[in-house]
């Protein structure tokens, strides 16, 4: 037993099937626009060859391919740095234990560094050249620098790389033992 409402259904859908007509077909286009053609005739061939040559002259003078590079382009280097921290006794961060980085820490920094395309250039800094750099950047703070020892201030690497590459290269070097602190500097430095 079907319901009412699905035999009023099926006799509407039935009687409008049966009203659609197909519509006429298209007509076909009697005319077609066709563009002009160009004919040209010259008197002899080597005419034909004259003009052609000297219109590719033409082209060739007006449009003159680069010359080729005679040596690869370098591009300076970015002036974006990030500076690895290492540890040192007086740091405060648990993965340092109050300890100085080791030779062997230090080289598997300088290792990783190495096999990372986002690092275009490294520089490791010792401790005595972090001390003189810090009283050639401070020296009208005497008050600072009288309480400034030599072992006071930490080693590093000094990372030249893109603003990009600062999210990922925290990520791989973060984790190492022998980093204390990663701090991005955006201001450009010199060259190295």
């Amino acid at each position: 037993m079907t319901h009412p409402l699905e035999s009023l259904l099926r006799e509407t859908l039935t009687t409008t099937a049966q009203s659609i007509t197909t519509p006429p077909p298209l007509p076909t286009p009697t005319h077609r626009r066709t563009l002009p053609r160009l004919s040209l005739s010259f008197p002899h061939p080597l005419t034909a060859a004259l003009i052609s040559a000297a219109l590719i002259a033409t082209v060739f003078q007006v449009v003159k391919p680069a010359p080729l590079p005679t040596e690869a382009a370098t591009s300076p280097p970015p002036p974006y740095q990030l500076t690895a921290y290492l540890c040192v006794s007086t740091s405060s961060q648990p993965s340092c234990a109050g300890k100085n980085t080791t030779p062997a820490q230090r080289q598997a920094i300088a290792d990783l560094l190495t096999s990372l395309p986002e690092v275009h250039s490294f520089h490791y800094e010792s401790q005595p050249e972090a001390y003189t750099r810090f009283h050639t950047l401070f020296p009208h703070t005497p008050t600072l620098l009288s309480g400034l020892r030599p072992g006071d201030i930490p080693d590093s690497f000094r990372i030249r790389t893109t603003p990009t590459a600062i999210p990922y290269l925290t990520t791989a070097l973060t984790p190492l033992p022998g980093i204390d602190t990663l701090v991005p500097d955006p201001t450009p430095q010199p060259p190295t």
